[in-house]
């Protein structure tokens, strides 16, 4: 296991049994079995460990850009380890300060779709796709948002419907610019 996992387990182990607002680099550190300087090496303060928990450790497999890339099959896994880790989740979507997972979670939506996007386009996307690509990541990120706070939803159902609202706007734009469709 890497330095930045140890770290990244080490957090979630503590959140356990300690609030995240009250855990300290210092408690990290204990845990982890690392020096303040190893810590710093890797991350610039708490909020990008956290950062990092969720990209690689909630939502690994949005880290792997591929054309026949399931969408359906990868939201279910970072949803169910959401779920997994929901107390860590709800603590970390709470901050509000500069480096927030909150806006975090819009951003890398929105970069990854539009990567994906690109490479199924094998160029530059017409507006009409950028514009859709931002809006499903707002709509995407405020349900996951929600669910994440409140839980109302069986995850599955939120899955598929993004899984769904996203093929019927997107693929036919993909269609009219024959090419390959990504839902």
């Amino acid at each position: 296991m890497d330095t930045k996992t140890i770290f990244g387990e080490s957090l979630l182990a503590l959140n356990k049994t300690k609030d995240l607002d009250k855990i300290t680099i210092s408690d990290i550190l204990k845990k982890a079995g690392f020096s303040r300087q190893t810590f710093y090496n890797h991350f610039a303060d708490k909020y990008e460990l956290i950062q990092y928990v969720y990209k690689h450790m909630i939502i690994p497999n949005f880290d792997h850009l591929s054309a026949d890339f399931d969408f359906t099959a990868n939201m279910l896994v970072a949803y169910q380890n959401m779920q997994n880790h929901r107390k860590f989740m709800q603590q970390a979507c709470r901050f509000k300060d500069q480096n927030n997972l909150q806006e975090y979670i819009f951003y890398h939506c929105y970069n990854f779709d539009l990567a994906w996007y690109q490479l199924l386009f094998k160029g530059p996307l017409p507006t009409e796709v950028l514009l859709a690509c931002q809006y499903h990541a707002h709509a995407c990120t405020h349900l996951t948002l929600e669910w994440i706070e409140a839980g109302t939803f069986d995850y599955q159902e939120i899955v598929e419907s993004i899984a769904n609202t996203r093929k019927a706007s997107l693929n036919p734009l993909f269609e009219k610019h024959n090419k390959p469709m990504p839902y």
